[in-house]
């Protein structure tokens, strides 16, 4: 039984899993589950061949390479789902009450089934008394094992690559990192709206006449610049940086509500985000909880 097993080890690329299938055919591992919808395999073993391998838990995705031997194993053995107490371990983050620079992270791990434990930050108080524990004196931070990652683009990447969320090859990284760049951009000028000119005389104006329309429109062509715009960032593929750009287009349309009428395909974009079953349920959520965008409640 999965209950009484050892598993042993984390992968995610095509070379180790057909490496460790052969292993495990020919060092008599024992395949004991594999789940084809999340892409998981879970092996055990009695035999000390199996020693020098890591620790467990691991998940392996399944590509062409690995088709060829899959055959050898099974069927039985490889389609049954695995419970959710034999997944990868939980992530814990640290941030803010709000949705702030965390938000996209959290969307992600919504969206895409990752257990997430949060430690929200509520008084300025409680921030004080804690700040000193974190590198740069910032958060969001993200707890994975005794791994802290502080760094909103750091933590979404780190995510991004164990979770196979971060494109097909390195052009898709190339692309997906320009993409992400270019809304922390706009990003940056909206937090500075937000906490430094919010109330000042026609900075907010500026920002929407001239700032957001320059923005949204070189995201809306570089969004299009894959299969028209007619899916994700990517192309067909979901990545870590739509999340970042729902997010980036939500609070944009709460700052004016007009924002994306230029802007077709990033519309019809955040339209399709919003209707992602995983996604809409995390987004009713919040909105029952009133869970505020910014610390100073500008928006």
């Amino acid at each position: 039984m999965i209950s009484s097993a050892r598993p042993l080890f984390v992968l995610r690329n095509r070379s180790s899993f057909a490496l460790l299938l052969f292993h495990a055919i020919f060092s008599h591992l024992r395949i004991l589950s594999s789940d084809s919808r999340s892409k998981v395999l879970l092996i055990s073993s009695s035999s000390p061949l199996a020693s020098p391998l890591p620790r467990a838990p691991f998940a392996v995705s399944f590509r062409s390479i690995a088709w060829n031997v899959l055959h050898l194993v099974p069927n039985s053995l490889l389609f049954q789902n695995i419970p959710d107490d034999k997944m990868p371990q939980k992530y814990e983050l640290v941030y803010f009450d709000i949705r702030g620079l965390a938000e996209m992270i959290r969307l992600l791990c919504a969206d895409s089934g990752i257990p997430l434990v949060e430690k929200r930050i509520k008084t300025d108080e409680e921030w004080t008394k804690i700040k000193k524990n974190f590198v740069y004196g910032q958060v969001p931070c993200l707890k994975d094992d005794d791994v802290h990652i502080v760094q909103t683009g750091a933590i979404i990447r780190h995510l991004a690559r164990k979770h196979n969320l971060y494109g097909r090859d390195e052009d898709d990284q190339c692309h997906a990192d320009m993409f992400f760049e270019g809304i922390r951009d706009l990003h940056s000028k909206y937090t500075d709206l937000i906490y430094n000119n919010y109330d000042t005389p026609g900075k907010k104006d500026a920002f929407l006449a001239s700032t957001l329309p320059t923005a949204l429109g070189q995201l809306e062509k570089l969004f299009v610049s894959r299969q028209n715009g007619d899916h994700f960032v990517l192309g067909d593929k979901i990545c870590f940086v739509d999340y970042a750009l729902f997010e980036e287009l939500d609070i944009m349309l709460i700052l004016d509500r007009t924002t994306l009428d230029n802007s077709p395909a990033l519309r019809a974009f955040h339209q399709r985000m919003n209707q992602r079953p995983s996604l809409k349920a995390y987004l009713d959520k919040r909105a029952a909880d009133c869970v505020k965008v910014n610390w100073n409640n500008k928006q």
